[in-house]
């Protein structure tokens, strides 16, 4: 059983009495990716840093293998490497003398030039921060962040203005790290990155746990197996939530989504054929239509995040 890095445990926290965490406990064990997301204002942000020590939680209690916030620098903020969403260095330090300075605390330290080249900032070693652009700035920080070997990575979106390459770099240093046996817990908004990355996922709404586990097994217990979108016809929605498997239903301006298990489209499209035909309960020419433009494909976790965290429902339907 691997060891467990981060234990936070029924942690609040609230700002000018509006509570932004209401008891959120998660852990992290070594060479464990976390995801956390949520909608804006979740709380996701404010758990980063409650764990980080930039902010006092109003109750719970969390700590990093045993060591909690108030042992201060040199034990506790020694045992992780943290991103934050705003966050910089001095404007005039160069990129290789801010690995070099960072590295040179710690006793493990990665390569600078090997980390360097992994972010893709060999050629701007020499360049002070100030003039770099804002997603080489990212990278920078990251870097800062992954020098040291930490046992555990906080990461704040740290995807966030970086482009395609950049981000399939930073996410095999990371899986690296994690292979290593470093636990990371990272937010984002990108739900695709969640699901490919999170080795366990934690939803966070209205500063509450909604749903923890893997992707593919909130997928599987929420009944999410395939995704249909269709044009909106009076009626359809409801057809749709008689379809055997159906398990959730959006109607959103003038598309439909239905939500079912694996089989649900296959059944859907059948029954449109049917109608299509005349041998159905709907008008031939609404399956028509649904039919000549209807997509179907696997559910994703976005289909998951949207069903569960009250996306725009459209009651009049």
């Amino acid at each position: 059983m691997k060891e467990t890095v981060l234990t936070v445990r029924e942690l609040t926290k609230a700002y000018r009495g509006r509570p932004v965490l209401r008891g959120v406990s998660l852990t992290a064990a070594a060479g464990e990716v976390i995801g956390v997301v949520g909608p804006n204002g979740a709380g996701k942000s404010t758990l980063v840093e409650c764990v980080e020590g930039l902010r006092r939680p109003d109750g719970g209690d969390l700590d990093i293998l045993g060591h909690r916030p108030a042992e201060g620098p040199r034990v506790y903020h020694a045992l992780f490497g943290a991103q934050l969403q705003d966050s910089s260095l001095p404007a005039r330090l160069r990129v290789g003398e801010a690995l070099e300075l960072f590295a040179a605390v710690h006793a493990r330290p990665r390569d600078v030039g090997e980390t360097l080249a992994r972010m893709g900032l060999e050629s701007e070693r020499h360049r002070p921060f100030g003039k770099l652009s804002g997603g080489q700035k990212r990278r920078v920080l990251l870097a800062v962040a992954l020098i040291g070997r930490p046992p555990l990575l906080l990461l704040d979106e740290p995807t966030v203005g970086l482009d395609p390459h950049a981000r399939l770099a930073l996410w095999r240093l990371l899986r690296s790290s994690a292979d290593a046996g470093a636990a990371i817990l990272f937010t984002t908004h990108d739900m695709a990155e969640a699901e490919e990355y999170s080795d366990r996922l934690h939803l966070l709404d209205g500063g509450r746990v909604a749903a923890v586990g893997r992707p593919a097994d909130l997928l599987r217990t929420a009944g999410l197996g395939s995704r249909l979108r269709a044009p909106r016809h009076d009626g359809l929605a409801a057809w749709l939530e008689r379809v055997p498997g159906h398990s959730g239903l959006q109607v959103v301006d003038g598309t439909v989504y239905g939500y079912g298990d694996a089989a649900y489209s296959r059944t859907v499209m059948r029954l449109l054929e049917e109608a299509r035909d005349g041998l159905g309960d709907l008008p031939p020419a609404v399956a028509k239509d649904v039919l000549d433009r209807l997509t179907v494909g696997p559910a994703r976790m976005e289909d998951f995040y949207l069903m569960s965290t009250g996306a725009i429902y459209d009651a009049h339907r």
